[in-house]
């Protein structure tokens, strides 16, 4: 499973009566009303009231300021909220299914979120879209619209075999890393932000480039260079810049090939310089939380037409590289080419309640400099203005199915949830290189016995 990124909620403007009803294309409507009860601990009870119009409940109740009686509310439509939730059945069906076709079928069952699943039984392989997305009447679901006129409702769900499905494609081949599904039978609007493709683009290189073995995948999980990176270089390595410290600054990148390891400047130059740039651009556009920013930049740079920009990005860039340069000189130091990636890229293992005492919180935290970004195969993904790593793959697993035994399995930072054991961060290092383990059923050894006892 990876996440599709379909756009399955929309929110309508409902426009309020005198009398407390809500207008529809057929008349005033009373809002439907009921009420929960949430225990809260150390707390009493609280009780609220949830309204809902014919769309969906209204999430503009959530606003405990003062409103009057009549004026917009807002409504959410949402596939989820739709009729009852199979999603365990359908997990329980995907269990027992023996081939494709049996997992095929349980997809649809699996409501929300829409995911992408890939499949595999001994003659094929399939890739399906789980869940249920909205047909609508008008519009894409950009921005809230009126819900009284009836234009933009939702006049059916596309599920099943209304969405995209590829089966045992010519190239012999699935990937399946968050890229868009596209299915060019399928006049549908699955969403209009998908995510980036260049893990995905990666994946393929790597696959044309190696033998299909449990090694190459384990190899392949680890792998630190950036499509993106490579996509935006020559944008960038155009730029006008007079002689002087930005220009060799940015000229370390000539030449690079994308890889984002921990002993190299450019990843470190790359990122903190994009990261600057994308939080002088959004702003002109959307709220930073709400814009991913690998997509954000990727488009402002090798899309002229999507209009990210003012001008032609030139003066932004090059303020955003001073500004960058100058936060990493005093951070690491006048000399870019002994700045390294590593030192600001560290991924942090602390545990959740000992981690955030004072004093002590130090000795339950292990950080570990890693390779990659949130564009990588080894994903180390950071938010803009943390060069850390936030996002990643904390458990890799590499199943051979025709000898499970030669199965290979990582997991960080440690095979014990104890802080106080040495096994809880003995895995750290070869977690970082990449390496892995087998787990054979019968141990050749054991080290350690684990008791449970009520």
């Amino acid at each position: 499973f990876t996440t599709t990124g379909a756009d399955t909620e929309d929110l309508f403007v409902e426009t309020v009566n005198q009398d407390g009803t809500y207008q529809t294309p057929d008349g005033p409507a009373r809002f439907d009303s009921h009420t929960e009860t949430i225990a809260v601990r150390g707390g009493p009870d609280q009780t609220i009231t949830i309204r809902a119009s014919r769309h969906g409940p209204l999430v503009s109740d959530l606003d405990p300021g003062p409103r009057g009686t009549q004026g917009p509310e807002l409504a959410l439509a949402s596939t989820a909220l739709i009729g009852q939730d199979y999603a365990a059945a359908g997990l329980l069906a995907l269990n027992r299914a023996v081939d494709i076709a049996g997992a095929r079928a349980a997809a649809p069952l699996i409501a929300a979120p829409v995911q992408n699943l890939m499949v595999a039984d001994r003659a094929h392989i399939g890739l399906f879209m789980t869940g249920r997305i909205p047909i609508r009447r008008a519009g894409n679901g950009a921005v809230p619209v009126d819900g009284a006129d009836g234009a933009h409702d939702w006049i059916g769900i596309a599920t099943g075999r209304d969405l995209p499905a590829l089966i045992d494609p010519p190239s012999g081949r699935l990937v399946n890393a968050n890229d868009p599904v596209v299915g060019t039978d399928v006049p549908l609007l699955i969403g209009r932000d998908a995510y980036g493709p260049w893990r995905a683009a990666r994946i393929r290189e790597a696959l044309s480039a190696s033998q299909a073995d449990t090694a190459a995948f384990a190899a392949m999980q680890a792998d630190d260079v950036s499509v993106w990176a490579r996509d935006i270089l020559p944008r960038l390595l155009a730029l006008e810049l007079p002689p002087g410290e930005l220009a060799a600054t940015r000229d370390l990148l000539r030449g690079w090939d994308g890889r984002m390891a921990v002993n190299l400047p450019q990843p470190l130059i790359l990122e903190a310089w994009m990261q600057r740039y994308y939080l002088d651009l959004v702003p002109k556009v959307v709220a930073p939380a709400a814009a991913p920013w690998l997509e954000v930049v990727a488009s402002a740079l090798t899309n002229p037409q999507a209009g990210l920009c003012v001008g032609d990005c030139t003066t932004q860039l090059r303020a955003s590289l001073a500004a960058a340069r100058g936060v990493l000189a005093a951070r690491f130091g006048p000399d870019p080419t002994a700045w390294r990636w590593g030192a600001a890229h560290a991924a942090v293992f602390a545990h959740p309640f000992l981690g955030r005492l004072p004093v002590i919180g130090d000795w339950f935290s292990e950080a570990v400099a890693t390779p990659g970004s949130d564009s990588t195969l080894f994903r180390g993904g950071n938010r803009p203005g943390d060069l850390s790593s936030h996002h990643g793959a904390s458990y890799r697993g590499v199943y051979d199915l025709a000898d499970p035994e030669r199965s290979r399995f990582m997991v960080a930072p440690g095979q014990s949830g104890d802080p106080f054991s040495r096994q809880a961060t003995s895995l750290l290092a070869r977690w970082r290189d990449g390496a892995t383990v087998t787990l054979p059923r019968v141990p050749d050894r054991v080290a350690q016995r684990l008791t449970l006892e009520p």
